[in-house]
């Protein structure tokens, strides 16, 4: 079994916050490393994987460093530490990697205090200033333009922040506990260190604020141990594997979200590791290395992956519709969303059915999966390209006798959108009633929004037909008229159903109606001229 003395605790970059942790899924298709080690330390730097250090259970001890690229899924060999270790932490600052004091070798030494920084520009390593004490099973991290290194085997309980700007180390507000083998994760600037050795195997999470110096305890972690990896995805912290007190080594994963101070349970991990390094790369945790159960290095990378955030919204094109009433138009539509675990419902805003006013309306539409919410959009725009309709009342053509003032008859209007719209017709074309003829009454009304709508009468000024006399004789009753050289023809206003009457014909110098036996009134004929 393995010493109780074990893994370095990792830096790894904060992402957003999200509100709960996700499940993800392991996999072991990434390429082992070599050699095969444990108590290595990992830091991320512009998208790749620095790996330096560790050592096995024999008391191998590795300067070793390699770079693994996700590209193409290779690692590359790089220049050596200048001082092989264990046991220690890295952290990536400003482009370099630092490497923070550790084991040189094998049983309970005092550790080492050296402190390099590796370039990978010149694939160089230089010393940096030495930690005030050295040790192995700090943790290491990188926050607010400064490394810190808390507790380890040198002071449990010592803070130190590395300044890269006077290449010194200050003392900071001590750490609560005096744990050393925890695990540590930056979130939001905050660092977090996570369980570990110390009196007991801890459960113990504690927050410390670079920017004030102070630290603030939180919900502990379900289960003691002390060894185990962690992983910052999401704002949420992913810690993996490690030992309890009686060596036995974990596949736990349980996942601590800062925003709600709670810690769940998530997928395990295929094997049971302690003294693992870790790093993220977008939205995939690697554990490299460790040792087995049988306290066995191993050459195998793990990768932790969890579900993609990213959600695609299907949303209709612009939609273009006509006005159906004074409010605008009732539109509905349909949207959708997926990410990689299948449907997102949405939420549409204003919602589909909805009653959308004249204009341009933008409609956004949200789908929320996993804590993340992403939005789209589009527009609909409602429109009045309608023409008003004019009716118009009274006939057309329309009959005026000369000499009879005309009196127009009007229309009225309306519209989809402006609704009644008569006030505002304007009506034009003179007709002049002492000239008999045809004239042309138009009739035009704007809706306000560009439509316009026009509609002619025909008037027709005439001649009046001579007089009506009336006559009686017996039974009978003659209407008639003095022709005057005007052609006429004879109307009726109703249906006679056995009419008794004499047809007209035109051009006779008298024009006469007989009824017999009926007294249906003269006022039901009229004379129009032809």
């Amino acid at each position: 079994m393995k010493p109780i003395q074990i893994i370095p605790a990792l830096l790894l970059l904060a992402l957003p916050l999200v509100t709960r942790a996700q499940s993800g899924t392991w996999s072991t298709n990434v390429a082992n490393i070599s050699p095969a080690h444990a108590d290595g330390a990992a830091a991320v730097l512009n998208g790749r994987i620095y790996s330096v250090g560790g050592g096995n259970y024999f008391c191998g001890v590795f300067s070793a460093a390699q770079v693994y690229n996700p590209t193409n899924n290779t690692w590359t060999g790089l220049a050596s530490m200048h001082t092989a270790r264990y046991e220690f932490g890295a952290a990536e600052l400003n482009g370099l990697i630092y490497a923070v004091g550790g084991n040189p070798g094998c049983g309970s030494p005092p550790g080492i205090n050296v402190v390099e920084a590796y370039d990978p520009v010149s694939n160089t390593w230089s010393n940096r200033a030495t930690l005030p004490t050295g040790g192995w099973g700090s943790s290491v991290a990188a926050a607010n333009g400064k490394i810190y290194a808390i507790g380890g085997s040198g002071n449990p309980n010592a803070v130190y922040a590395y300044d890269p700007a006077t290449n010194g180390w200050a003392t900071k507000a001590a750490c609560p506990t005096n744990n050393a083998f925890s695990a540590v994760a930056v979130v939001d600037g905050i660092i977090y260190v996570i369980g570990g050795i110390g009196p007991v195997i801890s459960t113990s999470v504690y927050a410390y604020d670079p920017v004030t110096d102070t630290w603030t305890a939180k919900a502990p972690m379900p289960t003691a141990r002390y060894d185990a990896c962690a992983g910052v995805i999401d704002g949420v912290i992913y810690v993996a594997g490690g030992a309890d007190a009686l060596g036995t080594h974990f596949t736990k994963v349980e996942a601590y979200n800062p925003q709600a101070n709670t810690w769940s349970t998530n997928t395990p991990m295929p094997f049971s590791l302690v003294g693992a390094s870790s790093a993220v790369l977008g939205r995939t945790m690697y554990v490299i290395g460790g040792y087995d159960t049988g306290n066995s290095v191993v050459a195998t990378v793990e990768a932790f992956t969890l579900p993609s955030l990213s959600i695609t919204i299907s949303v209709p094109a612009n939609i273009v519709t006509e006005a159906t009433g004074p409010s605008g138009a009732v539109v509905s539509f349909s949207t959708s969303a997926t990410n990689s675990a299948g449907t997102v419902p949405t939420t549409n805003t204003p919602a589909s059915g909805s009653m959308f006013p004249l204009g341009t309306n933008t409609v956004t539409v949200t789908a929320t999966a996993n804590g993340f919410t992403t939005n789209a959009t589009f527009t609909v725009t409602v429109r009045d390209t309608t023409p008003p309709i004019i009716s118009l009342l009274g006939a057309n053509p329309l009959t005026n006798f000369v000499g009879t003032a005309f009196v127009d008859p009007g229309a009225t209007a309306s519209d989809v959108y402006a609704g009644n719209l008569t006030g505002a017709i304007v009506a034009t074309g003179a007709v002049d009633t002492n000239v008999p003829g045809s004239y042309l009454r138009t009739y035009t009304v704007n809706d306000g929004q560009g439509n316009v709508a026009t509609t002619d009468r025909t008037v027709v000024v005439v001649t009046p037909p001579p007089a009506l006399n009336v006559a009686a004789t017996g039974s009978q009753t003659v209407l008639f008229w003095a022709a005057s050289g005007t052609n006429y023809s004879l109307q009726t206003t109703t249906n006679l159903v056995t009419p008794n009457w004499t047809n007209v014909t035109n051009g006779m110098q008298v024009i006469a109606i007989v009824l017999t036996n009926n007294t249906l009134p003269a006022a039901f004929f009229r004379l129009q001229a032809q």
